[in-house]
C-alpha cells in the first residue's frame, strides 16, 4: 500500500479526523469526501528509522464521520485518498469503494 487511512467521529476531545501513512514522495494528500468535496493537507515527515513514509492528518468537517461504519446501501464518508507529489501527480491513491486488497490504481482518485 502506497496510502491508507483511518478517521474518528467527533467526540467532547477531539474533532473528526483523518489520518495516515503515505508514500514519501507524497507532499501533499487529498481527501475526496463523499459529498464531493475535497480537503487538502500537508504531508509530513515520519521520525527515524520511518524515512520512506509519510504521515497525514486534518480534520474532518462536523457530521462527516457520523457514517464511518456504513450500512447497506449507505455511502461511506471518504470516496478517496491521493497522496501528490510537488508537482501536483497522484503518486498514491485509495479509493475504499473500488479497491482490491487495499490497493486502487492512481486513476481512481480522479
Amino acid at each position: 500500500m502506497t496510502i491508507t487511512f483511518l478517521s474518528g467521529s467527533e467526540t467532547p476531545e477531539l474533532p473528526a479526523y483523518i489520518a495516515g501513512p503515505v508514500i514519501d514522495t507524497a507532499s501533499t494528500v487529498e481527501i475526496r469526501l463523499a459529498n464531493g468535496q475535497t480537503l487538502t493537507t500537508a504531508a509530513f515527515d515520519a521520525s527515524s528509522p520511518l524515512e520512506h513514509i509519510r504521515f497525514y492528518a486534518t480534520p474532518l468537517p462536523v457530521g462527516v464521520a457520523r457514517t464511518a461504519h456504513p450500512g447497506p446501501g449507505q455511502l461511506a464518508p471518504i470516496s478517496w485518498v491521493a497522496g501528490l507529489d510537488a508537482e501536483g501527480a497522484v503518486v498514491a491513491c485509495l479509493a475504499p469503494q473500488t479497491a482490491e486488497n487495499g490497493i486502487s490504481p492512481t486513476s481512481a482518485c480522479r
